[in-house]
């Protein structure tokens, strides 16, 4: 599941899942992540869900923009691991799937001494 990660001095402080929906960003109360900070737009930005499976951050022609990897964007597709800024407050994006979990295989003995063998259910 995707999900912008707010960190602070490197530690994670709260998870934002990215939905069907999207999310907001900005220090209005009905931003769906609110930042209290006056170098933040009322509407600072918006992460939006695109067809294919990936996420893309659009600057809402914020003052003081929003900065991926550093670099000020207006609009930007983003990639796992990015690092994301909008004022002071840093977000890092992250896009895993979930890992399908391994299957209970049989162990069998064989007529060799200390010989076994796997059988995959």
């Amino acid at each position: 599941m995707a999900k912008l990660i707010h960190l602070v001095d490197g530690i994670v402080t709260n998870e934002f899942e990215l939905g069907t929906e999207g999310l907001s960003i900005g220090r209005a109360a009905h931003n769906d992540v609110q930042i209290d900070d006056l170098a933040v737009s009322a509407v600072h930005a918006v992460v939006r869900p695109a067809g294919d499976g990936t996420y893309s951050i659009e600057d809402r022609d914020s003052t003081n923009g929003t900065y991926i990897n550093e670099r000020r964007i207006a609009r930007h597709v983003l990639e796992p691991n990015d690092q994301l800024r909008i004022g002071w407050t840093a977000f890092k994006f992250v896009d895993a799937v979930e890992p399908e979990p391994e299957k209970t295989a049989r162990v069998r003995k064989t007529w060799l001494p200390g010989v076994y063998v796997t059988k995959k259910d």
